[in-house]
């Protein structure tokens, strides 16, 4: 228990995506993506408002071992995995009471939340939200003995100069080493349980 596993979630603008509209529904504004930033949201977007429902398929297959860049679900490379090992060594030490990250990445990012599981179950559904100019994301997973540490990662369209300032939220069903039990499952980048009600009255 405790390595690193890659579950890929590929297709951008998948019709099964959730659209959270982050400026007034009827205005959607054009911007220039590759902006970073500079909180806790999920890379190019304005910041998450935390407990947002998704809908859509479930996605995530050909989960791999840490150190193996996995299949993104299309030709674009999988980011780099060493931000989300790190972090997740930090929160096994730091636990429970752990510092949030000052902003995300593409790297790693805040996700919008989880399917509650039963204890008996090998699967998380994470909640991943994504830009509208990414081309592929997906989730990683770090397992403990007594915690579960998920987080998201994207890869952003190089073809894509403008996209709508709209945070698409999918599914992304994460395969476990053992069942849930009673562990706790941590958000990487807030350092928080994503069940509790903090998680979601932070954003």
């Amino acid at each position: 228990m405790g390595g690193i596993r890659h579950t890929p979630r590929g297709g951008r603008r998948g019709t099964g995506a959730t659209l959270v509209a982050l400026v007034a529904a009827t205005a959607l504004t054009l911007t220039a993506c590759g902006d970073a930033t500079d909180d806790n949201g999920a890379p190019g977007t304005a910041p998450p408002t935390g407990g947002e429902t998704a809908g859509g398929d479930t996605g995530g297959e050909d989960d791999t071992d840490a150190g193996d860049a996995g299949d993104a679900g299309g030709d674009a490379e999988e980011p780099s995995d060493e931000a989300f090992h790190d972090r997740a060594e930090d929160i096994e030490e730091q636990w429970p009471e752990v510092e949030p990250l000052a902003s995300s990445s593409d790297e790693l990012w805040r996700l919008e939340g989880v399917v509650e599981p039963d204890p008996s179950d090998t699967t998380v559904t994470a909640l991943v939200g994504h830009g509208d100019c990414d081309l592929e994301w997906g989730a990683r997973v770090h397992e403990t003995e007594d915690l579960i540490i998920l987080g998201g990662w994207s890869v952003e369209d190089p073809d894509v100069e403008v996209c709508t300032e709209v945070l698409l939220i999918d599914e992304v069903a994460v395969e476990l080493d053992s069942e849930v039990g009673d562990r706790v499952l941590v958000d990487a980048v807030t350092g928080m349980d994503l069940l509790g009600e903090e998680f979601h009255t932070t954003g």
